[in-house]
Parts: C-alpha cells; structure tokens; sequence
C-alpha cells in the first residue's frame, strides 16, 4: 500500500483512525460475529462464468512504444474473504474490499486474462479472526485456477485488538506447508519499529519456512532495513515504497534513490518492486483513508498519465538498468475501484508505457521474469 502523496493511505491518518475507534476487543468481536452471522443469512454467492476472456490491450493514451508481452503482478493486495474484516478496516481507513459476486475469482481471473498478467504475488490479509477463512478462498482460488495466484499471507499490524498472534500466523503456515510462498505486505500501521520483537519473529518464520518477506518501510526505518537484511541475510526480501515519497503535510520530497541503490548493492538478498505513481488511491487530503471512486479518479489520472509517465522514466530508468535483475513490475491495486475494468486497463496500459521505455535488454526481466526467478530463491 502506499502513501498518499505519490498514491495511497497517509500512515498517520490511519493511526489517527485506529485510536479514535476506540474499540476494545469485545466490541470489535461483536462487530466481526454480526457481520459474519449477516453474511450467512443472506446467502452470499460467488458469480461463475463459463466464459473465457482473450487478451485484449487496446490503448488510450496513445503513449508508445508499448511493452506488449508477458505481465506479473509483483503486488496485488486481494479482497478479504472475512465480510466483517473489510467493515472494520473501511472504519479505520484501509478500504479492504470483501469478496463478493461482483468482486469474485471469476472476475479476477478474466481481468488478467484481458490484461495479459499470467500470475501475481497475492497479499492474503490475515487478522486474529477467521483466519481460516482466508485460508479456505486461497485453496479455493488454486484449485480453480491453479498458479495464478503465488500466495502471501500478509499479518495485519494495525493494533492489538486485530493483529494476529504469531502463534496464529505458525499455525496457518504449519497445517498448509508449501502453500505460502511470501509473508507480506509487512507495514507498521500501528507504529513498530521494524526491529520491533514482533515483526522479527514473524522474519523468523520466514526464515523457518523460506518464505519471501515483502515489506513497506517508512522513511524512519532505512537504519533497521539496513541492519535486518545483514542480520537475515539467508532470507530474500522484497520492498517497495520507499524510493521517492513526498510527505504529509507541506510536501517535502524524500528521494531514497541512492540509499535504495547502495542497499541493493550491498545485498545480495534484497529485491525491489516498483509500481509507478499514477495517483490512482487519490491526490487529496480528503482522499485519505478512502476508496476513492472511479468515476473520480479515472478522468484525472487520464489528465496524470503524461506527466508521471514521464517523471517516473526519469526517476527509474537508469535505476531499473543498473540493477536488471533485482526490481519487479507490479501494481498495488487494492481498493475495489483499483479492479474496474476500466480503470485497471489503465493501471496496466501505464506499465506497458513505462516498460516499453526500458531497454529492450531489460524489459522481460522487470516484467514478469525477476518475479518467476525468485520464486526459486526463498
């Protein structure tokens, strides 16, 4: 998820959120069982289609030359399979969608068929409620369409009343061995530091069951990166958002770039994905926290593309070169407006355009096979 400013959530405004809710345990449990309970009454049912869906790749921007083969999303944060899960995270601000019979596996799987995306690391959000129940609709995604989906399991760390407990994320990794192949997204909605005992023993567990760790770091914590990637040097580990982030407030740009390349440098173990900055979880203050809907954001991130297009080549390129091997294409698509057909075409059309300005050399490997390979590493 990323920062709003270039994209996404501010942080601070989350926690601000997370504190005013004020909830305890009982009431968000009460919370979670009404929802719950709620869903199974009304039945909810996944939509099935029969129909397969062709590439289709038909540009709007006209911003050539496109990238126009294979595609892996190295960042997709996947609906909720708990209904009562999104409820409470649109409270706070993380707009989680659920899976619904419009949101659905059918859906997903037929926007990548039109996309041209073959597989993508899926982040599986996993709270201390109903973890099972994530575990269920990841099983049911690869039975029905097998290697689609590398599976992650992404800890929330938000607060203690919702954190899972890392007996709970051992537990779903020890009873489904080789099924996960990540732990991540990892960021510190709730203000750990990241050598916090919490967070180490869950790269503890990586470590134990090999698993990629993909982790958001914030500008505060580039000295405990540094020492967590020597100190985990058998783990791989995979950041994003942290390159080139302007702040709240006045805007203050945080170029990261060079730190950024002197740890890659320095690390054998250390990955990158990059997914543009196409404003697309808003570019308002009063976008914070907020699913912003399509019908606002596509006619202005169309007014964006150019510009960021151009930025973004100018900040990247020569970065992605230098280091051919080590940086990943993905998107960070998680807000239900995020999987709109249209404006997902969008998002995708973006990445085609900034690919296609990569050297030929280099265009496959950010693609999709930097994201194949290292799926051999961990």
């Amino acid at each position: 998820m990323k920062v709003l400013c270039s994209q996404g959530v501010g942080v601070y405004s989350i926690r601000d959120r997370i504190y005013n809710l004020k909830m305890n345990k009982t009431a968000f449990t009460s919370i979670v069982l009404v929802v719950v309970f709620a869903g199974v009454a009304a039945g909810v049912l996944y939509k099935k289609s029969a129909n397969e869906c062709p590439r289709f790749f038909s540009p709007v921007m006209a911003a050539e030359p496109y990238y126009e083969g294979e595609l892996f999303d190295a960042h997709l944060h996947l609906p909720t399979a708990v209904k009562a899960v999104s409820t409470v995270a649109i409270r706070i601000g993380i707009p989680v969608p659920a899976w619904d019979d419009e949101l659905s596996l059918e859906y997903l799987h037929c926007l990548f068929g039109e996309e041209g995306v073959s597989r993508a690391y899926g982040f599986h959000v996993l709270t201390r409620y109903f973890p099972s129940l994530e575990v269920k609709k990841a099983k049911e995604m690869d039975k029905k369409y097998p290697g689609m989906i590398t599976h992650f399991l992404m800890p929330t760390m938000i607060g203690p009343n919702i954190n899972p407990d890392v007996s709970t994320v051992r537990k779903v990794l020890a009873e489904n061995p080789g099924f996960f192949r990540g732990l991540g997204e990892l960021k510190t909605y709730d203000g750990k530091k990241l050598d916090d005992p919490y967070v180490l023993s869950l790269i503890d567990l990586a470590r134990e069951y090999k698993l990629i760790v993909m982790m958001h770091p914030f500008n505060e914590h580039k000295a405990a990166v540094e020492k967590i990637v020597r100190q985990y040097h058998d783990v791989t580990f995979l950041f994003h958002g942290i390159d080139y982030v302007k702040e709240e407030g006045e805007g203050d740009i945080r170029d990261n770039r060079d730190w950024l390349k002197n740890l890659i440098a320095n690390n054998d173990n250390v990955y990158y994905s990059l997914e543009g900055r196409l404003p697309f979880y808003g570019w308002l203050r009063e976008h914070k926290g907020e699913a912003v809907p399509k019908e606002k954001l596509l006619p202005y991130v169309k007014s964006q593309f150019d510009i960021y297009l151009k930025e973004d080549t100018e900040l990247f390129k020569k970065m992605i070169e230098a280091y051919p091997d080590r940086f990943l294409r993905g998107t960070d698509r998680m807000h239900r407006p995020h999987f709109d057909r249209e404006l997902s075409a969008l998002i995708v059309e973006y990445s085609r355009a900034f690919i296609g300005r990569l050297a030929p050399s280099v265009q496959e490997k950010y693609a999709h096979e930097n994201a194949e390979k290292l799926l051999g590493k961990e």
